[in-house]
């Protein structure tokens, strides 16, 4: 759903550049900018999760704003447009520190070990070393596959708990969901899909770096390395 990405990624790539002014401390501050971003527009994902999950001939939404409404009024007003928003704070806490911390990682990996072809200098700073569009997607990927890896078990209790009645075993907390799975499912269970969301995260999370540092040379942003 477009009209939740792009505010998602404003709120996260902002406030992840001040908190790394104020705490200095990458993973933390990661972490805190994926919050942030989360608090602002879980409804959004909650609408959008609806909207999938439905089957073709049996539409419950006619849109975005009938979904949000209906949930609203049926399913109890604010509360149940942020069910489960505590697993997905959760899961994002080690997923946006760790995005943040590994493409930092690698980022400095590549400008310090990597072929120079990997590398440029800065248009509007011929003092700073700045990574070549092909090394933004290479870290980016890399990024997007290690944070994916460690949260994906959350995502899946995360999922389920939007789905709410849509599914059975909706009223349940989020560490039952969560206990629930593995004991019918196995680790396995709590793995399901990661292959395919691999697909869709791991490019998303490349472009996103990739832009994300274009827009701060374009803008002249001065950061905190």
């Amino acid at each position: 759903m477009m009209v939740r990405i792009f505010p998602y990624g404003a709120i996260q790539f902002t406030t992840y550049e001040w908190f790394k002014q104020k705490t200095k401390r990458k993973l933390l501050s990661g972490s805190l900018a994926g919050m942030c971003a989360v608090i602002t527009t879980y409804p959004l994902d909650m609408v959008r999760a609806r909207l999938a999950y439905q089957v073709k001939g049996q539409h419950l939404y006619r849109g975005i704003f009938h979904a949000a409404q209906s949930i609203w009024q049926q399913e109890g007003r604010l509360r149940a447009l942020y069910r489960g928003v505590t697993p997905t704070l959760i899961g994002m806490i080690p997923y946006a520190g760790t995005a943040f911390y590994s493409y930092e990682v690698a980022k400095s990996f590549i400008i310090t070990n990597g072929p120079v072809y990997l590398t440029r200098m800065s248009t509007t700073d011929s003092n700073v070393q700045m990574l070549t569009p092909l090394a933004n997607l290479m870290a980016g990927a890399f990024a997007g596959a290690v944070a994916q890896t460690i949260s994906y078990p959350l995502d899946v209790v995360r999922r389920m708990m939007q789905l709410g009645e849509m599914v059975p075993h909706y009223t349940r907390s989020s560490l039952e969901i969560l206990t629930y799975v593995f004991k019918k499912y196995g680790m396995r269970g709590l793995y399901r899909g990661l292959t395919i969301n691999y697909l869709r995260a791991v490019p998303t999370a490349a472009v996103s770096f990739t832009v994300y540092e274009y827009m701060k040379e374009v803008l002249d942003v001065q950061t905190r390395k």
